[in-house]
Order: C-alpha cells, then structure tokens, then sequence
C-alpha cells in the first residue's frame, strides 16, 4: 500500500482543524498544531517527512507571520511549501504572506475541491523543484554531473579572470575488463570508490565532474609542473579497490589559456592527451601539447573569423528553386548558404560546415541563415508577394540544442510567419546515428506546424523501416543515388520503389540534383513530386530568385496571406517585448483591460469578448498561444461550453486554462473538474494574479515534459519491436544490416569479423519433439551466443536457424579460429537424444567486404563449404575457396526426396512450380514430371485460384515465414514455411511443407483434457497447494478455494506475504507441522494431520490437512495438501474470561 503524504494543519480553532481534517483525511496523512511555536516544534523534528503546511495567520502564540518569517532563515524548513489560510478577505495579509515566503492563499469558509487542486499542485511544484536540483550530482558516484561540471566550470573561469586554471582528466583503461569480468556491479563499486579519491584529492582547491562512463574531469587552479608521485600515489590508492585485477589510469592536463573556450572542448583536449598515452604502462600524465595544437591551427584561422563574417553579412544566403513535376511550376525553395570572404574570395560550404559542426560554431550560422530566410518570407508577406515555403538545413549538432525549438518559433513569431512556410532539414546520416533524440526533436518541431524533410536519403544507411518509423513529410533523394541509378540500369527499380514506398507512407519526394531532361522525364514517369537542380535552376541570390519568381508569377498557386485571416477582425492584440500570448477572454471591457495592465510586460495579449471568437482564434493559433484567461458568464458560448469543446480538441485539451470567477464555489469546482487549471476571483489583485499564472505555467510544462517522456516511451517500444527477433530477443537481419553499414561508414579502418551459424539438426528436434521444443532451443541458443560475446558484438537471428555474429574489431586468424572451435563446443547441446550442433562460416572485414553484402556472401560462402565437412565444423572464407561440386548437386535430388517434408518451388508471379520432391508429389498424387510446369495451387492443392494462405511476394524475404494450413478437402493440417530463393536469373520461392496433422490432433485432445480437469480441480471444495519444503514454505501453485480459505486473493497473498504458507499457519501448530512432515520425508507415507490459518481479519480458520511429502527429480523435497476446513472454533482471546 502507498504510505500518504504528509500535511500539518496549524490553526488555533479547533472546528477548523477538524473541518481541513475531514476534507484532507482520504488523501493525506495530517499532522495538527493548535499554535505556531508547537508547529515549529512539530517542523523541527519531522521537518523531512511534511510535503505541506496549512498556515492560519492569526494565533494567539507565535502567528503565522512570525511562522514565515523563522522558516524563511532555516535551510531545511524553507525547502516546504506554505499555504496560507485566513477568514480576512484583506488583500495586504495575502501580499504580505507571499513576500515573506508563502507558496499560496486559501480564503475560508474552505471548498474542498479548490484545496485539494492547490494543495496537489503545490506539492508537485516542491518535488520537482527538488528533482531538479538533484541533477546537479552524478546519481552513482555523487561528483558533479557532466551538465553541471560545464556549467559551474564555466562559471569559476568567469568570476576569477585573473588566475589560472587546468583542466585534468582522468580515463580509466580497460575499464570494460572489469564490468566482463567481474559484473556491473562490481564495476559500479570501482566508480564509486574512484570518484570519492578524486573528492578527497581535489578537496576544496577546485571541482570535480563525471564527464563519460569510466572519464572523470577536474577544475584545478594552475601548477607549473605535476610531479610524477602525485599521479602515481592516486594509482596506488586506486589499486586499494579489492578487486583481482590491476587498474591503470592515464591522466591528460589542458593548461587553460583562452577562457572562451567551450569547458567541454577544453575536457576534449586533456582526453586527447590521455588518448596519447594509452598502453604506455610507464607514463601516467600527458599534457596537450602544442605538436597536438598544431593540428587545429589550420581550422583556427578559418574559426577566428567566423564572428567578424557573421557581423559584416559575409555570409550570402542562396536559393534554389523546387519545381512540381506536374506543371513544372514552382513550388519552393532550398536556402544554400555562401561564404563570400574579404580576402579569400567566395569558400566551399564543403570547407567551412564540417569545421563549424565539429566546433559548434554551426549553430551561430544555422539561426543567421533561418533568420535571414525568415525576414524574406516576411518581405514578402509585406509586400503582397506569392508565398512559397522555403526548406533551411538543421544540423547534428542543433538537434542536441534544447533552445532548438524555442528559437525556431520565437523567430516565427517575430517575422508573422505560419511555420509551414519554413521547411525543416535534417540529413539521413543525423537520423541513423541517433534516432531516440531526433524522433523527440522531430516530433516537437511537427506538433508546432513545421514541415519535416529527410534530407540526402541515400547517402546514409538507414533502412527502408525505419521511413515508417519517422515523423517526416518529405523524402529527399540524393542527386548521387540518382546519377548512379542512370550508371546502372538495375537500380532503376530500386529508385522507382523507393519513391513508391515514400507515397505508401504518405511521404512527399523531392529529387535534388536533377542536371539533365533525361532525369526529369524519367522521375516524372514515376511519379515523383518535385525535383531540383541545375537542369531546372541553379542556386542564385535573393534578388536574382525574387527576378526569376516573377516570370513565373502567373504559374504560383498564391496561398492564403495569414496576415489576413477572417477571425483576426474579431479578436484584439496588444504587442509586447515578450514573445509569449496570453487570451483573454471575457465579455466585460473592463475586466480585460485591468488584466492586460497586470500581464502586459509579460505576454503579448490577445482580448476576445465571446468564447466563440476565443475559439476560432484557438483553433487556429494554438501553436503559438501560452495560456487562457477565461470568464465563465458570457452571452455567447460561455466560459464552460468554451472548456468542454477544447476538452475534445486534441491541439487545445493540455492548453492551460485560469478562470476568472466570482459565482461561486459550484462553479469553480466544476470548472477545474472540467481541465481548468485554477481560478482567479473577482475584484482581481495584481500580485494574486501573477502569482496564480506562475504557478499554472509551471504546471504546463511539468506536464509537458510528462507527456513527451511517455511518448518517447512508446517510441522506443516501436523502435525495439523493429529491431529485435519476437522470439529471442536478439537483433533481426534488418538491423544488424543497419548496424554493420554504419559501423563502416563511421570507421575509416573499420576492422571485425561476421561469423554465420547454421543450426545442425534443428529439422529433426522440430519433427521428433515439436515446434515449442524447437523454440526453447533458439531460445537457449540465443543465451549462449549473448554470454559468449560482448555487449559492442552484434548478435542477431537472421531467420529459422540461421543466426549471425558482428565483432566489430580485428581477430587475428589464430584468434578467430580459436574462439569459432570454442563456440562450436558450446554449442553442442544433447535434447532427448538429439545430438545439437553448430556450423560457422566467418568472413573478415575488411579483406573479405567491407559493406553488409559483400561480408554476408563472404561469410554465407564459407558456411557452405563448413557443411561439407560434416556437422559441428568452421571455416574461414577463403578467396580460393572450393564451392561445393556439381556431384553434389547430382545427388541433392536424391537426398531431398528422402526428407519426410514435402518441397516445393516455384515461380514468384506465375505459381509455375520448378521442382518438388516426392513427398510433394505424393501429396499432389501425380508423377514428379507431371507436376513440373504447372501451377501449384491447382496440383497441390485442387484449386482453380492462388490460395488464400499464400503470402504475397512483397512480404517475403530470405527468412523463412512460417503458417499453419489446414486444407478443406482431406482435413489434414499443414505447416508451411516459405521463403525467396535465388533461382538461375531470377528470385523464386520454396516452400517446405510439414503435415503435422497428428500433432495438431493430438493438440486438439490434450487441450480438451485440461479443460475438462481445470473444470474438476475448480469444482473441489478442499483447498489443494505445491509448496517446496524449505523454512518458508514456498507456495508454487494452489486452487481458488485455498485462497477463500486464508481470505486473500493470489496477488494479496503474495504481497503481502511472499507467498510463503508458513506465514500464515498459527504459530502453535506450525512447529508441530514441521516435525511431522520431516516424519513423512522419512517414512514416505502420507500424513493427515489437523492444523489452523490467521485469516486477513486475524481469525483462526481450522482446517483438516492430508500431506505427502515428495523428492523430485532436481533433488528438492516438495509438499502436496488437501486442505478441508472444519466448524470455526472461538479461540479465548487474552482478557477473556476463563471457560
């Protein structure tokens, strides 16, 4: 059961403790105080425990006044919220007691619904002011998080720039050898005991911070020199950790000499000089040093300049137009930015944006050229031009920027812009290397109206499921995967599916690069959207685009101006400093005006004298709109019509809404149960009410954070199901693709080994002791292959029994062989009587591939030729490698037709059947060569049409889709499991098709049987248990009436109780149970003996018990009962009367 939290009423009046106590009792824990000196009193002792306290004002001992101010001067007692109370309507006393510390105000006689909402959002605001502060320290080692570090770093170089500071970090070696070997745990200890040296070295001579997994980093005043003792000593002390290995650390020292620069750029250069010496056991510190520096200086002439070129507009924004392939007409455009500098002349984009991106200076140019792209869109807007939208690259390192969406709809708001107009950026690669945080961003930046682009698609790896997983608009093709699809002819339906797939998904597709007519046409015969490039336009400046836009004026489709919307007539707003809106509602000119005075220099307002204007302007504005401040009494669509039909809107239910009130206590509560969010009474008082609105935005975004943790919950769930097997948990063949691409493309020297597994046997354990059977060993498989390698080791199931493993580093050949025999004798499993094994052929990256396909043919190669050698066998690719001769091709026929599985295979499209065995035959019952060349599911199957079972060719793949069948005609029941094959020139499929007609009969019955027995043990009236025979008495198993018997329910008892039966035997009868049972275990005979429970309401329930004690084969003693229960029997309870 939750333990309530706890409140303390302090009120003189005894009558109005009790009323609070009666409101508060069902929710809270409640603590009371008659005067302020006993709260303090009360405060002092539990001060920890209270989430709350309910403050009368006048008392005659001690008053809430002289309360406030003495929690105000306590560090601890300060941490609690206060909630006034007074019967006074005098507004000074609630001013008063806010500025000497209050949290609110409660005016009695009290509303129970209007204190409970304040006390709930009092609390939460308290909680999560604390969670927030508990961000500052690194939740395992208790140091200063990596954010903080930064932040608080920074902030001593600014306050003290007249000294001088080191930055000194500290990387653990092999650090991962310790979680391998001896668990997480352990390795969790080793942080621990590391960081609490780092504290005592560092003391209070600087600060200290956790910056990576295993790194730690230091802000220490500045030495001339760092003897080697004092590195050496810390590695001592740090071997102190009782732990079977040695630990080595190597320490990096950034001597600061620039305080501009970012803190974590300056903990990159000491982690570089800790990289400098890794594996040189007898050198412990490194500084970076200027042979270090020097590599940066070439990128420092260019950086040095960037501020300047910002402030003189050197940075020239290019447009190039996006054509509907339709009418070829215009339809948008794509913001390039230029570098046109002073001395150098006009740069490369290719030579200042990777700088920019690694040094974060690409965020400064990203808002300058949304900016400028904005105040053009605004230009236009002006000066009645056509609008068209305009697409601005978001980079990487933006997506990591929490201001992201700030900035992007503060600039919106500024230029009068619908966000529509602008197009937002991101590269394919951005989305692969972290998909978690740009789904968030993406799914944010959509919900505020912008339109989302996947830019360059092709020049990544993402795959063709992820699309589906993405919350974007528009697909982007690469001009690159478009000049190679002319190159080679057989990606034209590669290139045609794709954009097929993207209107599949509801996608818009845009083709940059297009340079000839060629290109054009053919995009245009698949129906792609639109398309840019140099055949149509090249990049030019703004005025130069404006020119260009006239002369195809008459062809723009000119959008609705949203400067001039129908509704904007209806509704008022004043502009303010602020970008933040805040709605007024409410019929009364004068009420609107004394609130526009008290939040004009906050909000930009907007007045609405009627709920319906108010909601049509919702409506249509609700991107852009913070709060509402709404009065319930109006003529047309009043206060609570206006909360009901936002309740139903999914843009409008979360805006949060104040209402203004003064009808009463009915009214109040009704609206907050309908989603207000709180209320401000009439005659309104300024102070109140800026406290009020505080108080409720600090409730949205707490609640918006929520929501956007649970959906990035479910996202993460979806993710998961794509790229994980349903049985086992492992990778599926998609993702290790996925991971083994980038893995590649994010590795200049990308070495590692692709080891594919072939599951000897399975065939057999499948047929001989069915498919649940065969499931358990993948299962089991799957938990071999997972402890066999590391967490960095790609484990996946390709599909069936074919598995696959990706170490992404080099084995040397002595090595790859020894641990592939290694993995061969754990492999070998016996599973009544069936003698499991494994083959393994492996592939080295890069000499055998250095891309997923060419190392999973590599690899796919050598386990054919391992299958020659036998069962149980390895091999390693070899470019001379021997495929398998044409004899063996000779006798697979005769081999097949002695499989007891019947084998089909035929043609995608046609059903045209290309071979079957004579099992296939048989079930056809015709001749082998009379079932060659016909379709399958009139020869197979009598039909005159495809069967409905049939999977359609676009979901199959080279893993096997397994289905159950059971044809009408002869009633037998069939597993079939289908899959493409390459077949000469062209992809087939095979089929192998079980009849498992007995099993599923047999099924069928034993279903039935354990129907009707459930029905047999439901209706006995003795209670039956399994318990193991251990102290607790574990209970495993028991009927319905066991627990009627006790008086709990399953999952009561086993709350409560841990399922353990001796709990609940009345203690004079459990020690004489005891020492009968252990009679039993030695005679073997069974018992019947007479015991007694303690039911929930602690009443004795005698029951009569028949035992048999048993030893099962995993050699625990185990006890069945047959519990019947007698006549109750009223034990003398102590002071009862003698009898």
């Amino acid at each position: 059961m939750l333990q309530l939290k706890k409140l303390l009423i302090v009120d003189d009046n005894h009558v109005n403790r009790q009323v609070l106590c009666k409101i508060l009792s069902d929710t809270y824990e409640v603590l009371e105080a008659e005067n302020g000196r006993e709260a303090m009193a009360i405060l002092h002792r539990s001060y920890e425990s209270i989430s709350a306290v309910l403050l009368d004002i006048v008392m005659p001992v001690m008053n809430g006044y002289e309360v406030l101010e003495e929690i105000r001067g306590d560090a601890f007692l300060s941490k609690i919220p206060i909630i006034v109370t007074t019967g006074s309507d005098d507004y000074s006393a609630e001013i008063k007691a806010l500025s000497l510390g209050a949290h609110d105000f409660l005016l009695k006689p009290y509303k129970p619904a209007v204190i409970l909402h304040r006390l709930a959002n009092t609390i939460k605001l308290r909680e999560t002011a604390a969670l927030v502060n508990a961000i500052e320290k690194d939740e395992l080692t208790g140091v200063y998080s990596k954010e903080f570090f930064y932040k608080k770093a920074e902030k001593i170089l600014l306050e003290n720039e007249n000294l001088q500071y080191d930055i000194v970090c500290m990387d653990i070696e092999r650090f991962k050898l310790v979680n391998d070997l001896f668990g997480m745990q352990e390795g969790d200890e080793l942080l621990r005991h590391i960081a609490n040296l780092i504290k005592h070295y560092v003391g209070n001579h600087g600060i200290c911070g956790r910056v990576g997994a295993d790194k730690f980093a230091c802000l220490l005043p500045h030495r001339e020199h760092y003897e080697d003792n004092l590195f050496n000593d810390a590695i001592e002390a740090i071997n102190e950790f009782p732990i079977g290995i040695s630990i080595n650390v190597c320490y990096g020292i950034y001597c600061i000499d620039d305080v501009t620069i970012p803190i974590s750029v300056m903990c990159d250069r000491a982690l570089i000089a800790c990289s400098s010496i890794k594996g040189k056991y007898d050198i412990h510190h490194a500084y970076y040093s200027d042979k270090l520096r020097q590599s940066l200086l070439s990128e420092q002439v260019i950086l040095d300049s960037i501020k300047t070129a910002l402030l003189e507009n050197q940075f020239e924004i290019y447009y190039q137009p996006k054509y509907d392939l339709s009418n070829e007409t215009i339809a948008g455009a794509e913001a390039l930015v230029r570098w046109n500098h002073p001395v150098k002349g006009f740069i490369s984009p290719t030579d200042f944006i990777p700088l920019f991106e690694r040094n974060g200076f690409i965020t400064d140019l990203d808002i300058y050229v949304w900016e400028t792209v904005c105040r053009q869109l605004h230009h236009w807007l002006d000066n009645g031009q056509p609008m068209i939208p305009i697409s601005v690259n978001v980079s990487r390192v933006d997506i990591y920027n929490p201001e992201l969406t700030r900035i992007l709809t503060g600039l919106i708001k500024k230029y009068n812009l619908k966000a529509e107009y602008l197009h937002i950026e991101i590269t394919e690669t951005a989305y692969t290397e972290n998909p978690d945080q740009i789904i968030s961003t993406v799914l944010e930046l959509r919900k505020l109206g912008f339109i989302i682009e996947m830019d360059d698609f092709g020049t990544g790896y993402s795959s063709l499921n992820m699309l589906s997983e993405l919350p974007i608009h528009v697909l982007k093709l690469d001009m690159r995967f478009i000049q190679s699809e002319n190159a080679k002819r057989n990606r034209k339906n590669i290139l045609s599916f794709i954009i097929s797939l993207a209107k599949w998904l509801d996608l818009q597709v845009v083709a940059e690069g297009v340079e000839t007519e060629k290109q054009a046409q053919m995009l245009k015969s698949m129906d792609c959207n639109y398309a840019q490039g140099y055949y149509f336009a090249k990049p030019m400046p703004h005025e130069e685009f404006e020119n260009h836009i006239k002369q195809h004026n008459s062809e723009i489709i000119d959008e609705k101006d949203p400067s001039k919307d129908s509704n904007k007539d209806k509704v008022m707003i004043q502009k303010s400093k602020s970008d933040r809106i805040m709605v007024i509602v409410d019929d009364s000119t004068i009420n609107r005006t004394i609130l526009s005075k008290i939040f004009h220099e906050l909000y930009t307002i907007v007045e609405a004298e009627n709920g319906q204007d108010a909601y049509l302007y919702l409506e249509e504005n609700f991107s852009i709109i913070d709060i509402v401040l709404l009065d319930l009494v109006m003529p047309v669509m009043d206060g609570f019509q206006m909360l009901g039909k936002m309740k139903n809107c999914e843009q409008l239910r979360n805006m949060p809404v104040i209402i203004t009130t003064q009808t009463g206590e009915y009214s109040e509560a009704r609206a907050l149960a309908m989603g207000a969010a709180d209320f401000i009474p009439k005659p309104y008082n300024r102070e109140v009410a800026l406290h009020r609105v505080s108080n409720v935005m600090a409730q949205s975004k707490l609640r918006a954070i929520e929501r956007e943790r649970e959906l990035a919950h479910k996202v993460e769930e979806m993710r998961y199901k794509a790229e994980h097997d349903s049985l086992t948990g492992l990778y599926n063949r998609a993702a290790m693709e996925t991971s083994i691409n980038n893995f590649f493309a994010n590795h200049e020297k990308a070495e590692g080994a692709l080891l594919m597994l072939d599951i000897d046997c399975f065939k057999s354990v499948n047929d001989t002791l069915g498919h649940d059977k065969g499931d358990d060993l993948l299962v089991d498989i799957s938990n071999i292959l997972l402890s066999s390698f590391r967490k960095e080791d790609v484990v996946a199931r390709l599909g069936g029994d074919e598995f696959a493993v990706f170490v992404p580093f080099r084995l040397p050949p002595a090595d790859l062989q020894k641990r592939a025999k290694k993995l061969c004798e754990k492999l070998k499993i016996q599973l009544d009587g069936i003698k499991v094994s494994a083959t393994i052929g492996i592939a080295n990256a890069p000499l055998h591939g250095s891309d997923y396909q060419t190392l999973y043919k590599n690899a796919d190669a050598a386990l054919l030729a391992a299958k020659r050698l036998g069962k149980d066998q390895y091999k390693i690719y070899d470019m001379q490698m021997e495929m398998p001769s044409p004899s063996l091709y000779r006798n697979m026929d005769w081999l097949l037709d002695e499989t007891s599985d019947a084998i089909v295979i035929c043609d995608m499209k046609s059903y045209e059947i290309l071979y079957l065995n004579s099992v296939a035959a048989k079930i056809a019952g015709k001749d082998k060569s009379l079932c060659v060349g016909q379709t399958c599911y009139k020869t197979l199957w009598k039909r005159e049409r495809p069967c409905e079972h049939c999977i359609s060719c676009g979901k199959l793949s080279q893993a096997y889709i397994e289905q159950e069948v059971e044809d009408d005609a002869t009633k037998h029941h069939y597993i079939i499991r289908d899959k493409l094959m390459e077949w000469g020139n062209k992809y087939a499929r095979i089929q192998y098709i079980q009849d498992d007609t007995a099993r599923n009969q047999f099924k069928n019955e034993l279903v039935q049987a354990n129907e009707r027995f459930s029905g047999m043990l439901s209706s006995l009236q003795a209670g039956l248990v399994k318990c193991q025979l251990n102290d607790q008495w574990t209970v495993l198993e028991a009927n319905e009436q066991f627990y009627e018997i006790i008086g709990y329910s399953k999952e009561e008892f086993e709350a409560r109780f841990d399922n353990s039966l001796a709990a609940v035997v009345e203690p004079s009868c459990l020690e004489e149970n005891r020492i009968q049972l252990q009679q039993q275990l030695k005679i073997g005979e069974k018992v019947v003996m007479d015991s007694c429970f303690i039911n929930r309401l602690g009443n004795p329930v005698h029951v009569t018990d028949q035992t048999v004690v048993v030893t099962e084969p995993d050699g625990k003693s185990y006890f069945y009962c047959t519990y019947i229960r007698k006549a109750d029997v009223q034990i003398p309870q102590k002071g009862d009367a003698a009898i």
